[in-house]
């Protein structure tokens, strides 16, 4: 089992969930949830001030996504924030034809996949 695996696993034991997981309620446990709509093609949700000191964290959910989308989202999102390695500002995508850039791609793209196995597990 995957590191990001372990800590999914850790949160729905800490909390006794057990699937489906009222991911929208879970995810106020850890941060402050915004549910707008976000006016950039491809982007589902967005990470921001994730472990910065003295801040908490804050998720905005694309209004405009279907629900099931924003289900896993939010799981995804919540892995960022659970995930340790991961800190500071993330936007969750679905990159496609080179849209939306970003410094380090290898590292988003890990980042991204290790908030995908959380979502999922």
């Amino acid at each position: 089992m995957l590191p990001e695996e372990k800590h999914a696993n850790l949160i729905l034991k800490k909390y006794s969930e057990s699937p489906p997981v009222d991911v929208f309620e879970l995810i106020q446990k850890y941060s402050e949830l915004i549910i707008t709509s976000i006016p950039i093609e491809n982007v589902d949700g967005v990470s921001l001030d994730i472990k910065v000191p003295g801040k908490q964290p804050r998720v905005i959910l694309n209004a405009d996504i279907s629900h099931g989308r924003q289900r896993f989202t939010l799981a995804h999102e919540l892995g960022h924030i659970i995930i340790p390695w991961h800190v500071g500002d993330i936007i969750a995508d679905r990159i496609s034809n080179g849209e939306i850039s970003y410094q380090n791609p290898w590292d988003h793209q890990i980042m991204e996949g290790e908030a995908n196995r959380f979502a999922a597990e």
